[in-house]
Order: structure tokens, then C-alpha cells, then sequence
């Protein structure tokens, strides 16, 4: 305890026997939160009233101490317990008579290795809810795309409508199976469900509304009505159906198939948080939504005077390796096949470029380009990948020292 205080800015605390100890942990740490729960645990391997493996033990299967490394206090001369550390779940040891600058030394190579771990905890915790998201986006644009596929059905609008009901909304929500939605307009009613659902127990309602005016609602529950069951991504996707629902009705009575199928598009595209591009396989540009030219610094005045040509020079000169903006055309592009790669652009930024057609009107058939930030993603996903080599450099140093 005199050797940390005086070298270092930790503040030991330090009971005289194992139960001490254990009550300090149950009592003033856990319940009272009246200490911090600590980096590092030392012990001697010779304890007053209890074993000190013993200890160890019921240290190591407590969730708020199992990941906090032990090291034992152990004479020179005693081989035995050396060896017993290891098997016991201890981290390392601290020869008695003491030698200050070995003590700091392994204190410090701990604590070292324990912020790494947590490094890594924290990284992998952030990398799984990156992929959760880009999970989440993948189910996002698969509704959309199968969206503007029933939209563009040659059955009756009652038989869309239906359809809606029945496929798209509960195949995107995070409980497909238990999850019912009714859609009403102008008081007729269009659902996936039977007589077993109770259709008063729903847990988000959207409006539909048409030239202003409500015509109607999308209602979405779950077995148990609880509205906690939907995420605000869930949420976020029913309110664009409704719209979309909403467009889908406002176009097919005021004007032609083709009028509404492009405006159902382009409403689409801009409710969409990804830069997204529609473009024919000779390269002319049939839209895109304000998060493309974001993501490209494109001025959107200057591209609508001096066109498309224009507009596909800027992207290409923005690459790191502008070979693959042509590649996509060459490639994929020419023979009608999706595509999925990255596009590394001079800043550092890397986006994920997802291409695949979709029928635009009756007579055209647009590419679809769909482009996701990756960069946060990839940097993180490196970073624990270095901090697990450096994890297991040290895990294979203390196995060396044991063996």
C-alpha cells in the first residue's frame, strides 16, 4: 500500500482478512456504491480467517468482480503456491521481500491489459450495434424496393392495399409472426388478421391523409399491445408506408399509371437516409434525393445546367481509384448484375455502393445505386481487430511466464 501511494495516483483500499474484504465489496461498493469498484485485486496467498483461493473463487463468480485481474502476494521460496496461482484463476504474483519497481511494474502491465480488454468490450459492443444497424437499413430498402413492387401490381387497388396489409408491414417488423396491422380507408378495411386478434389493441397508428385531407389510418400491434415492442426504426417505417399508401391512392385518382409510379419513386428516395442514384446503364441520370449530392458535394443547380456527363465526372474524380466507378459500368452494369462494393474517396471516407435495377415507368428501367457511410464502421471494426492482437501478444507473454 506505501509503494502505491507513494508512485502513483491510486488510491489502494485494503481490508485485513477475506471476509473484510468481501463485505467491502457486497456492502460498500455494490449496494452503497460507497467506493468505486476497483481495477486490480491483490491478496496474499496467507489470509487470517479465510483461504485466499477460496476468496478468489467467490471474487471471480461475481458478475461486478469476474473480470478484474487477481494477483497474489507469495514468498520467494514458495513453489507450490506459484504453481496454484494459475490453476486458480490468478493473473499473476508479487514476490515477498518486496522490490518496488517489480511491484509497480507488474501493477502497472495489469492494469495495462485490463484497459485493453475493456477497450475491446466497449469496441465490440459499438461493432455489434453498427451491424445491428446495417441490418436494420438491409431490411429498410427491401421493404421499399418490395413497396414500389406492389405498387406497381396490375391488380385492383382494394387487391394492393390488401396486399400491403398482408406482406410488407409485418415482414419488417422486429416480431413478423405476432405482429397484426389493419389498413383502413374511406371506412373499408384491409388487414393480415383473423377473428384470434383483438383490432382495438393496436400499438402505433399512422394517418394516411390524401390532398391534405385524413382518409384513413395504418394500425400496427402486437400480440400483447405493447408499444415498447416497436422500435423508433419500426415507427419510422410505418409512417413512410402510410405515406406512401397515401401517394399511392392520391396519383392512381388523379392521373395515369405513369405519373404516380415516378412520384412514388421519388417520394420514396427522399424518405430514404442513404444517398441513393437512379441511372440508366448508358449513364443518364433519371433522379436522386438530396442525401446523394450530400454525400458527393455536388451542387445541384450547377448539375441540373451542365447535365449527367457532368455530374459522373465529379463522382470519378472524387475516388481514390477511379477504376472502379468504371468497372461498374463495364462490369456489372452492362450485363444487368448486382453489385456490391466500396468506394474509397481521396478524403478517407468509404461508402458501400449497393446497385440493382428497378422498373422506373412502364418503358424504362433504372439502376439502382444505394450508398451507405461506412467509414465509422471500417475504423472501428480495424481497431478492435488491433486491439485483439495486442490482447493475445500479452496473453501469450503471461502463458510463456507460467509455463
Amino acid at each position: 500500500e506505501s509503494i502505491i501511494r507513494k508512485n502513483t495516483e491510486m488510491i489502494p483500499l485494503s481490508a485485513s482478512s477475506g471476509s473484510l474484504a468481501l463485505e467491502m465489496f457486497e456492502v460498500h461498493m455494490f449496494k452503497t456504491k460507497k467506493y468505486h469498484t476497483p481495477e486490480l485485486i491483490i491478496m496474499d496467498v496467507l489470509l487470517p480467517s479465510e483461504e485466499s483461493f477460496e476468496l478468489a473463487k467467490k471474487l471471480s463468480k461475481a458478475d461486478n468482480t469476474k473480470e478484474i485481474p487477481v494477483l497474489f502476494i507469495v514468498s520467494s521460496a514458495d513453489i507450490g503456491n506459484k504453481k496454484r496461482i494459475y490453476q486458480e484463476g490468478g493473473k499473476d504474483y508479487i514476490e515477498k521481500p518486496f522490490v518496488e519497481e517489480e511491484v509497480l511494474t507488474r501493477i502497472d502491465s495489469h492494469l495495462r491489459y485490463k484497459a485493453l480488454k475493456d477497450e475491446l468490450t466497449l469496441k465490440n459492443t459499438l461493432l455489434a450495434d453498427n451491424e445491428k444497424l446495417l441490418k436494420r437499413r438491409s431490411r429498410e430498402i427491401k421493404g421499399l424496393h418490395e413497396l414500389a413492387t406492389l405498387l406497381r401490381g396490375e391488380e385492383s387497388v382494394d387487391g394492393i392495399i390488401q396486399d400491403i396489409a398482408k406482406r410488407i408491414i409485418p415482414e419488417h417488423l422486429q416480431y413478423p409472426d405476432r405482429v397484426f396491422c389493419e389498413i383502413e380507408i374511406d371506412k373499408k378495411t384491409y388487414s393480415n388478421f383473423t377473428n384470434v386478434y383483438s383490432t382495438n389493441n393496436f400499438s402505433f397508428i399512422a394517418p394516411v391523409k390524401i390532398n391534405g385531407v385524413e382518409r384513413g389510418h395504418l394500425k400496427v400491434g402486437y400480440e400483447r399491445g405493447d408499444e415498447t415492442y416497436l422500435s423508433v426504426y419500426e415507427k419510422r417505417m410505418i409512417e413512410i408506408y402510410a405515406h406512401e399508401v397515401a401517394l399511392f391512392l392520391q396519383n392512381h385518382e388523379l392521373s395515369g399509371r405513369e405519373k404516380w409510379m415516378k412520384e412514388t419513386v421519388e417520394m420514396t428516395l427522399e424518405a430514404y437516409q442513404d444517398g441513393i442514384l437512379l441511372v440508366s446503364k448508358e449513364g443518364n441520370i433519371f433522379r436522386y434525393n438530396r442525401k446523394f449530392l450530400e454525400i458527393w458535394g455536388i451542387n445541384e443547380e450547377v448539375m441540373k445546367k451542365e447535365g449527367p456527363k457532368k455530374m459522373m465526372s465529379v463522382m470519378k474524380s472524387k475516388l481514390e481509384n477511379p477504376v472502379v466507378y468504371d468497372d461498374i459500368f463495364k462490369t456489372f452494369m452492362a450485363d444487368e448484375k448486382g453489385f456490391t462494393l466500396e468506394l474509397v474517396f481521396k478524403t478517407g471516407k468509404v461508402f458501400e455502393v449497393k446497385g440493382d435495377f428497378l422498373p422506373y415507368s412502364r418503358e424504362e428501367r433504372a439502376y439502382v445505386w444505394n450508398f451507405k457511410e461506412m467509414t465509422s464502421y471500417i475504423q472501428l471494426k480495424d481497431e478492435c481487430d488491433k486491439s485483439k492482437e495486442r490482447i493475445a501478444q500479452m496473453e501469450n507473454m503471461l502463458r510463456t511466464k507460467m509455463n
